[in-house]
């Protein structure tokens, strides 16, 4: 650099972020920048993980959970064990499970850990069988990641991680017997149009005759026990991936050992935000000697469909910028005092001199976008074993929505609903006396009655498990009595419905501790006029009845048991 006496030897080195070298006249001089883009983030990760199955007991699957640095302060998170997107059952025991299912364990990296300790391990049970069946998956899932240390995040900066555990078959195949089994699929929706979403049919072993099998993709969210799912399959709008029901078969050519088929699923686009959406694909009526894995009479697999949409549904401005420019000529003479000579008289004018000036306009223009068909976000929070249930307004073009059909159902391998109710007009609903440990799937309808349309919005949960104790003693199987003499007493525009327990449940030991009942306007009708759970055995709705008018009432009760619910009973009412 001419005139400071110093020379740059070297240009700029970038050593770390936030950190360059320079080197001045031999020195090395470090500009340094602030500690927290020095140290950069620390990443929590989790590795996939498998474990042999065994043939009974217990077995321990372990992932690891890791940050990549030592915090500041401490950091925690929540660990989920769950089937979502794959094939083994979870389930609280043995009983035709293949892990123990939890809906959160708690993670915690101390402040200032390092080492070993940078490396949590959170571990599932995996219950032991002899069926022969194809290695099986779960996923365990992290979120609610906290700490006061700003840098920790999920890898990748996701709201959740989830990582893969497999549970490895170690089960001979029975002798000269085929097997059949299938494994999930997902695909992304897209914007527009069909998308392919392939499932893979394996038949392992050799054949003598054709092997043939039915596989149908449906999905019965409302209460589906043999197609749960989110998506809708239907015809009409908002149908998410088009149902369907085909036929396959394994040709028993010579030497055939075995092989792959597909079963091709149409997925619609959208440009919906919505959650991911998931419905069922089951192969059953197998023929030609074969089995399905698992030794069941039908087997099924979930298919999930991806969303890839923003929320976009928020108005739009448009700006628009002109640049004028305007270019302005000036001529000025200039005339010097004269000379003079013999002869000659001389006036001087300079060249002319242009001016150019340049102005820009802007303009606002704000649009408003047509409604975009928007179906309800449903959010979940449970404290306890209570739930309190939220969800936004659903948009249906040109239709004003009417209702909100509100359920709420345990998922155990397939849907059971526990409870439901029409909304009054609040977008929230609180749902007490859930059971630990089980996962659930809440669902809004929201229906247009005017345009004889709904739009159905789901979300998924869990119980955490709080049964903590040092015995093995299982609860009471149940389920609880199912109530008898349920009957209406009027009181001029209202009622009281009175029932009685019918018993304390199965063996005795399964007695009633609250009823959920529902009045409707018939037994056939899928929406509830009025709806409560009660501790007592006797309850009065609030809604006013029309005297002479028909409706029908029931309930059901629930139980302290690994069963919790009896079977619902009902009963005509006119008032």
């Amino acid at each position: 650099m001419s005139g400071s006496g110093v020379s740059v030897r070297g240009a700029g080195r970038r050593l770390a972020a936030g950190v360059v070298a320079v080197v001045l006249a031999g020195s090395l001089v470090m500009l340094a920048g602030s500690a927290s883009s020095a140290q950069g983030a620390l990443t929590v990760s989790v590795a996939p993980a498998s474990a042999v199955e065994g043939d009974s007991g217990v077995s321990w699957m372990s992932f690891a959970v890791t940050l990549s640095g030592s915090p500041s302060a401490e950091v925690t998170l929540e660990a989920r064990a769950t089937r979502m997107g794959g094939t083994a059952r979870g389930g609280k025991d043995a009983s035709g499970r293949d892990f123990r299912a939890f809906s959160s364990k708690s993670v915690t990296f101390a402040s200032g850990a390092t080492g070993d300790a940078l490396t949590q391990r959170v571990r599932v049970k995996v219950f032991g069988d002899t069926l022969y069946e194809p290695d099986e998956t779960f996923s365990l899932e992290l979120s609610g990641l906290a700490s006061s240390d700003s840098r920790v995040q999920f890898d990748g900066g996701a709201s959740k991680l989830k990582a893969t555990g497999t549970i490895r078959n170690d089960d001979a195949s029975p002798t000269g017997v085929p097997v059949v089994s299938v494994a999930p699929a997902t695909v992304t929706e897209g914007n527009a149009g069909e998308t392919d979403l392939v499932f893979t049919v394996t038949l392992a072993g050799a054949i003598s005759e054709d092997v043939t099998l039915d596989a149908v993709a449906k999905s019965q969210a409302a209460g589906g026990k043999w197609y749960p799912g989110t998506a809708t399959g239907k015809k009409g709008a908002g149908r998410d991936f088009v149902a369907k029901r085909e036929t396959v078969t394994f040709e028993a050519v010579p030497n055939n050992e075995g092989g792959t088929a597909t079963v091709t699923v149409k997925v619609i686009g959208d440009t919906v935000d919505e959650q991911d959406e998931t419905f069922t694909l089951r192969l059953k009526n197998l023929t030609g000697g074969a089995v399905f894995a698992g030794g069941d009479s039908s087997i099924a697999v979930t298919g999930t469909i991806t969303d890839d949409d923003q929320d976009d549904a928020q108005g739009g401005t448009t700006t628009t910028t002109t640049t004028t420019t305007t270019t302005t000529t000036t001529t000025t003479t200039s005339t010097p005092p004269q000379s003079t000579s013999t002869s000659t008289s001389t006036t001087s004018t300079p060249p002319q001199s242009a001016s150019t000036s340049t102005s820009t306009t802007t303009t606002t223009t704000t649009t408003q976008p047509a409604a975009v068909e928007t179906k309800p976000v449903v959010r979940a929070a449970v404290d306890g074993t209570t739930l309190t249930l939220s969800w936004t307004d659903a948009v249906i073009p040109d239709c004003e929505i009417s209702y909100h059909n509100v359920a709420v159902q345990a998922y155990s391998g397939s849907f059971d609903t526990v409870t439901r109710r029409v909304s009054d007009g609040t977008r929230t609903w609180e749902v007490p006396n859930l059971v630990a440990g089980h996962e659930y799937v809440a669902q809004v309808n929201a229906y247009s009655s005017a345009c004889d349309k709904s739009l159905v919005g789901f979300a998924h949960f869990g119980i955490a498990d709080t049964s903590v104790t040092t015995t093995t003693e299982a609860p009471p199987a149940g389920p609880p009595s199912t109530p008898t003499g349920l009957s209406g007493e009027k009181n001029n525009n209202s009622v009281t419905f009175t029932w009685s327990s019918g018993g304390n449940g199965k063996d005795g030991e399964c007695p009633a501790t609250n009823y959920t009942v529902q009045l409707k306007r018939s037994k056939s009708s899928d929406e509830a006029l009025d709806q409560a759970t009660v501790t007592g055995t006797s309850w009065t709705p609030t809604v006013a009845l029309q005297s002479g008018a028909n409706y029908y009432v029931r309930v059901v009760a629930y139980g302290d048991c690994s069963s919790p619910y009896s079977s619902w009973t009902g009963t005509s009412y006119t008032h």
